[in-house]
């Protein structure tokens, strides 16, 4: 009779790979370029990092991370209507171009990007209604062709 064995050596390796994957996956992250980061300890900020690489961090229960995006962003507008001094209706697409400077900062008062969308949104309403209510019509277009 052949003794057989209670575990395979194959077996047990791939186990202990993929145990040693899984526990690096939970406390390991990647900063990829362009992004920056926010730590939470029990919800409470504690770090911020700013460069690209491979960080760690105490796993999901105890520490959070919240990526941000470090690069320009582009926020368009749906068309609007807005009138001018004189009473004649416009329609609008406005541009706004953000970037976020201090991520803890960013993080404890607004959250996250689209939070900050919604506030940007009503604000640059806000400024376009008040600003292209104080024009006429005719200070906006320029039909004459030589100027």
């Amino acid at each position: 009779m052949s003794k057989k064995r209670i575990w395979n050596p194959y077996t047990f390796s791939l186990g202990l790979f993929l145990l040693i994957i899984l526990v690096l996956y939970l406390i390991a992250f990647q900063v990829p370029v362009g992004k920056m980061a926010v730590i939470t300890t029990f919800g409470k900020p504690v770090r911020v990092i700013n460069e690209p690489g491979l960080y760690w961090k105490a796993p999901w229960p105890i520490q959070e991370v919240y990526h941000f995006d470090g690069r320009i962003n582009v926020l368009e507008s749906k068309m609007e209507e807005t009138y001018t001094r004189d009473g004649k209706n416009i329609i609008l697409i406005t541009s706004t171009f953000w970037k976020i400077k201090e991520p803890l900062k960013f993080f404890t008062s607004v959250g996250s990007k689209d939070a900050a969308e919604r506030k940007l949104v009503s604000l640059v309403r806000n400024y376009e209604n008040g600003v292209i209510g104080t024009y006429e019509l005719s200070q906006l277009i320029n039909v004459d062709k030589n100027r």
